[in-house]
């Protein structure tokens, strides 16, 4: 009898050694567990935070060509932040992607405005926005400076031999097409530019061709 007796109570003392390892355990684990959860709420209603996500989501947007979704998180960030000229600037990326030029322009005046160290990379995509709306003008008023810096810039002249092409300007389009592929052969747009700029010059061609017998002197092209 003293034997079981001795044997309950070291069960009953064992049992109580581990019921409070097994207590203390279960509160840090709930401790932990509280900490990871405040320090994802505060994440997740930190503006910072907030903003960032919604800019690292629209640009991988953006990466995937998925323009409306790009917008909408771009939007995103600079609800959170209004002087968020990254979000501008990209904003007016993907409002070009999109074929939206005023909402583009819109956009890349604000990032300029806001972070002026964007004038000088938002120039050519400013000018292709007026390209898009038909202002051929003011696209290449926007190009002046950057002609001056960067006389060697592909995307540059490919964007100018594209304004030209709009104007209908076919010389000084193949100039600027043929430079920028010059300076970046695999540049794909110029590519595509120059396969127009010799659609235009044989359109031009085979209409002065049908002309000639209207006209009282010959042409010398």
């Amino acid at each position: 009898m003293h034997i079981f007796s001795t044997i309950k109570h070291t069960n009953k003392a064992r049992f109580k050694r581990h019921s409070g390892r097994y207590n203390r355990l279960a509160r840090m684990i709930i401790n932990s567990l509280a900490i990871i959860f405040i320090f994802a709420t505060l994440s997740c209603t930190d503006p910072e935070v907030a903003k960032k996500e919604h800019f690292n989501s629209g640009l991988a947007h953006l990466e995937k060509n998925e323009m409306s979704a790009a917008i909408i998180e771009f939007k995103n960030a600079i609800q959170i932040d209004p002087t968020y000229a990254d979000a501008y600037f990209q904003l007016g990326k993907a409002y070009i992607k999109g074929e939206k030029a005023e909402a583009a322009i819109t956009a890349f005046e604000k990032a300029v405005e806001l972070k002026p160290a964007f004038e000088e990379e938002s120039a050519i995509l400013l000018a292709r926005a007026y390209a898009m709306k038909g202002e051929f003008d003011t696209a290449l008023d926007k190009l002046d400076a950057v002609l001056k810096e960067e006389a060697d810039n592909a995307l540059l002249h490919d964007t100018l031999g594209a304004i030209y092409l709009g104007k209908q300007d076919t010389v000084k389009s193949r100039v600027h097409l043929e430079k920028a592929l010059e300076f970046d052969p695999m540049l794909v747009s110029a590519h595509i530019n120059i396969d127009w700029y010799r659609l235009l010059y044989l359109l031009v061609e085979l209409v002065l061709e049908q002309a000639k017998p209207l006209l009282p002197v010959p042409l010398h092209l």
